[in-house]
């Protein structure tokens, strides 16, 4: 993002901050696509990804994704997000580089155009809730057409609080929660946090951008996923600690049980045998990418509330056991 050229920059900005902007590609879109786009809507059997960030849910979206089962938005949608078809057409003849990258959060993860990426954030932003549970099948079947395929593949931290609506919308669907070892996320957390500040700090653009999409995971507009009861602190680790305590514990009394939610451990992603039954679960055909996975696990950890952490590690445990 921090890379876009002038031109570049102005047109990100001018489509994304501009709700009726988006709005309007997106009537346009559906005025020309939407009859084309019927014949992929009938799998219904789609995938979202969801969890806190820094639990490897986009290592999860680019293994899945890799299987060639799925359609994704990618980076080749920006900035026109609502509107993938018609923006295809225009970019068509446009020759874009195929080199990768790795991705501003330093975890050894690349990107090119043709990666899939989350921002699908950008359409629950635009409209209301009414009107987003209206066009949401319609905007998933137009991703759809745009790539030829019958399943949608979604990494959005933020879906973990409208599970049931899209459930709702989409039975078959399942949903991957995944989660990762409490102290690990949380300072894993806690590091992108400050380097995002300082990023944000010496680039506006960034910090505009990364509102546009709706990322306030981390950074100087962060937003706490829950209300924080002891720690309030951004930059401390127990701050973090705390928002996983209450996340993942909040999500494993809403969801424990539920056959469309599968809880999908970090520790575990390099398990043949877990990644078999997932794609069962799935109904997805079997593949297995030796080396694809590598786990991170820190082992220098500033000082944290030991309490605070035994009960985190209870769930953490809890989750494990599911």
């Amino acid at each position: 993002m921090h890379k876009y050229k002038f031109l570049e920059k102005k047109l990100h900005s001018l489509i994304l901050s501009n709700k009726f902007l988006k709005r309007c590609s997106f009537k346009i879109e559906k005025e020309l696509f939407w009859k084309l786009s019927k014949k992929y809507c009938d799998n219904r059997k789609h995938v979202f990804i969801t969890g806190l960030p820094r639990s490897g849910t986009t290592i999860i979206l680019n293994y899945i994704y890799a299987s060639s089962q799925f359609a994704s938005l990618t980076f080749n949608d920006m900035p026109f997000i609502l509107s993938p078809n018609i923006w295809s057409i225009c970019t068509s003849k446009i020759k874009k580089q195929e080199i990768s990258l790795e991705r501003s959060h330093n975890d050894g993860i690349k990107y090119n155009f043709n990666s899939p990426e989350a921002l699908e954030e950008v359409f629950w932003n635009t409209f209301s809730n009414e009107q987003s549970i209206m066009e949401f099948e319609s905007y998933i079947c137009l991703i759809l057409l745009k790539n030829k395929k019958k399943r949608y593949l979604s990494k959005n931290n933020y879906n973990y609080n409208r599970i049931n609506k899209i459930h709702n919308i989409f039975p078959k669907a399942s949903f991957l929660f995944i989660f990762r070892e409490p102290l690990q996320t949380s300072l894993s957390l806690l590091k992108l946090h400050k380097k995002f500040n300082k990023v944000q700090t010496e680039n506006l653009f960034v910090r505009k951008y990364m509102n546009w999409l709706g990322h306030y995971e981390f950074g100087l507009d962060h937003k706490p996923w829950l209300s924080s009861k002891s720690y309030k602190k951004f930059d401390s680790i127990n701050y973090w600690l705390e928002q996983w305590f209450l996340f993942y514990s909040k999500m494993l009394k809403e969801y424990e049980g539920k056959k469309h939610v599968i809880f999908m451990n970090y520790e575990k992603l390099n398990s043949r045998t877990k990644w078999k039954k997932i794609f069962e679960q799935l109904d997805l055909k079997y593949y297995y990418k030796k080396d694809f996975f590598k786990i991170s696990h820190t082992k220098n950890i500033p000082q944290y509330d030991r309490e605070l952490y035994k009960r985190s590690k209870r769930t953490y445990e809890k989750l494990l056991n599911l």
